[in-house]
């Protein structure tokens, strides 16, 4: 029982922020506009503070300057964030805090008691049966016993409900017992009875626990606004207030902005901090000289600020794998809807390309159907991979971001975990359709060709991570994909001959298609005792093959490892200011 109370201790968290100010990256057609306001303030252990303030009033941007989480668009022109004293720029400060969205970023086809399992065995060093007790206590602190092993659900699979989500999304962040918790307006979306109770639950962690926890809220009920320890409030950038929440009424009354009778003090906060005289930075200055913050300093040694443990590359890589695979082999999508879009391309190829003659003029069908098979594999292991990558990258962004594991380890973990799904549809389709086409009898043909569609996929899905790599969006993935799809396949061989594509048009020398379709030729064509080796001979000079079959496949063999290689670089890059 230790290893579980040393999971459950955190040092004492004192967050202090002192003059900071945020400006806008200037550009050629917008200057630099400052959206935050020489800010500062100090938070206690065991302190609840909720940031309030209308859209627009700084909140998120306040949140992500103190939880380090700089947005690209955005330069801290001054101030500083300290933890128990020292710069969080000089610590490994992500590692230390949890960090709780908005939006639920959970993977639907696993359960509550399954993704505070994996998040606990990232974060903390203990044994399976510690683990074990140590997510089943967390389910039942947050209230999750009863919906543990339900699917958490979403576009794909019904599962819980929102309030059950946001739960579970908090217990993901509470399973190293962070000293600081930052949530993001954890009340949005649910109804006034669940958003007390998150509330609720939230201000007792922080008294239970000892920890730091810092939230912006919206428009919080009167019954969640009576409840919180230290309130902040923001207009147009600027601090206005920060004290004990039971004294702002007293505050904006002195200010001249009495509260109506009967009137729940979080609306009447809001609409005071809504009104045009806070536009202007004087008006804004006047009310906060009516109140002067003071930020007393914890009395006194503060604890040493220290991360959560980390655990090794490869043990971060097996641990993604068990999860991408059981998440993959749940999701209908994935694997039902394989099976069904293979057993389509069955009967549509059986339907058109059934017993191919042998004769001179009989050869182009078998190129028409040959490629239509290297497309299809590599299409289809494209398109697919760009859609699930993208479901995955989001929990990727939140994990890194809290330093739970490096690129790395997500990278070969979830290209690993692809393999199976995209050679199942590949090679199922490629072994149902060769005998029916009438292409090459022999064995050893069958073979080589079920190789060949298992490649093909590997190619397909080594272009969809290195798109979705850099591309911030599915919607932004899907579009590129063609724009790399088209140019390789009209490279290909069979649509334009080599002969007559441009030799500074460089998709021909990286076109999976290319590579794939004259290996492809080869194995069908040569060696085949129903085909007149005259026939074929011509065939090969006609098509300007390669000498053998080798040579593609060693060809497709460098760009599968090449693309998976590209794409891990190109996460590495897009993921340094994470």
């Amino acid at each position: 029982m230790a290893m579980i109370t040393q999971a459950f201790s955190n040092f004492s968290a004192e967050l202090k922020w002192e003059n900071l100010s945020v400006d806008t990256k200037p550009s050629r057609k917008n200057p630099a506009r400052r959206i935050l306001y020489n800010a500062k303030g100090v938070v206690h252990p065991g302190e609840f503070l909720a940031i309030m303030g209308p859209s627009g009033a700084g909140k998120t941007t306040l949140l992500n300057c103190l939880s380090g989480r700089y947005q690209k668009n955005l330069i801290v022109s001054s101030g500083d964030v300290f933890i128990n004293g020292r710069p969080i720029k000089s610590l490994n400060y992500k590692a230390m805090i949890g960090f709780v969205p908005q939006d639920d970023i959970l993977l639907e086809c696993m359960t509550p008691r399954e993704t505070i399992t994996f998040s606990a065995a990232l974060t903390t060093n203990l044994h399976s049966e510690d683990r074990k007790i140590l997510v089943d206590r967390l389910l039942q602190e947050l209230g999750l016993t009863s919906c543990a092993d339900t699917l958490i659900g979403g576009h794909i699979v019904r599962g819980i409900s929102g309030g059950e989500k946001k739960r579970t999304s908090i217990a993901v962040e509470l399973v190293f017992n962070p000293s600081v918790l930052f949530l993001d307006e954890p009340t949005t979306g649910l109804d006034s009875f669940i958003a007390l109770q998150i509330m609720n639950m939230l201000i007792r962690l922080s008294k239970e626990r000892n920890s730091t926890i810092i939230a912006t809220i919206h428009q919080p009920s009167s019954q969640i606004f009576n409840n919180f320890d230290k309130l902040l409030l923001m207009s147009f950038g600027s601090s206005i207030y920060m004290g004990r929440a039971q004294s702002v009424i007293g505050f904006l009354e002195n200010s001249n902005f009495p509260i109506p009778k009967n009137y729940n003090p979080a609306d009447h906060c809001m609409n005071v901090l809504s009104k045009e005289e806070f536009k202007n930075i004087e008006y804004r200055e006047k009310i906060m000289s009516k109140f002067q913050y003071k930020m007393t300093m914890t009395e006194g040694e503060l604890d040493i600020p220290r991360a959560h443990f980390q655990v090794p590359t490869y043990y971060a890589f097996w641990v993604l794998l068990n999860r991408a695979l059981r998440e993959m082999f749940r999701n209908p999508i994935v694997f039902k809807g394989k099976v069904m879009k293979m057993l389509i391309g069955f009967a549509l190829c059986s339907m058109t390309f059934a017993n191919l003659g042998n004769g001179p003029n009989d050869m182009q069908d078998h190129y028409g159907a040959i490629f239509m098979l290297v497309s299809n594999a590599i299409m289809e292991a494209l398109t697919s991979s760009v859609a699930t990558f993208q479901t995955q990258k989001p929990v990727f962004v939140r994990e890194y971001c809290g330093r739970k594991y490096g690129v790395v380890a997500f990278y070969m973990s979830y290209s690993a975990a692809m393999i199976p799904p995209e050679l199942m549809y590949a090679m199922g389709i490629y072994a149902l359709t060769y005998y029916v086409m009438g292409l090459n009898p022999a064995f050893d043909r069958f073979m080589i060709m079920i190789t060949l569609g298992g490649m093909g996929s590997l190619c397909g899905s080594g272009f969809a991570l290195t798109i979705s790599s850099v591309a911030p969006t599915i919607e932004i993935a899907s579009a590129l994909a063609p724009l790399l799809f088209l140019p390789m396949m009209l490279s290909g061989g069979y649509l334009v001959s080599y002969n007559n594509v441009p030799d500074w048009l460089f998709f021909q020398y990286v076109s999976p298609f290319r590579f794939l379709f004259e290996a492809a030729i080869r194995t069908d064509i040569e060696h085949n005792d129903n085909i007149h080796h005259n026939v074929s001979k011509h065939a090969i000079d006609t098509l300007h093959l390669p000498e053998s079959y080798a040579e593609s496949i060693w060809l497709i063999f460098v760009l599968v490892i090449s693309l998976r290689l590209l794409g891990m670089g190109l996460l590495k890059l897009v993921s340094r200011n994470l």
